[in-house]
């Protein structure tokens, strides 16, 4: 899987957390900005740690294995970054 496939499949698994909450500002996936950092979304650390699974189980990698929950990326473009390096690894 190339880089802007896993980063436009993040973008919906983003998405799907964060549609219903009050203030989302997106009315698409494709809207995210990829460079945004995850705290000017509003996400929870539970928000985040369902964002974590969610990501662990789409692309068959190990997040919580590798780093700890302070160390996690903040934004999409690093999240792309962190599961090309992981899949690449397979």
């Amino acid at each position: 899987m190339n880089h802007p496939s896993i980063e436009i499949k993040l973008k919906e698994i983003l998405f799907d957390l964060i549609q219903d909450s009050d203030g989302c500002q997106y009315k698409t996936a494709d809207a995210i900005d990829p460079a945004i950092e995850f705290s000017t979304l509003n996400i929870t650390s539970i928000d985040l740690m369902e964002f974590v699974l969610v990501v662990e189980a789409a692309f068959d990698i190990s997040v919580l294995d590798n780093l700890s929950p302070e160390n996690l990326p903040t934004t999409l473009s690093q999240w792309a970054d962190l599961t090309s390096t992981q899949l690449a690894v397979l």
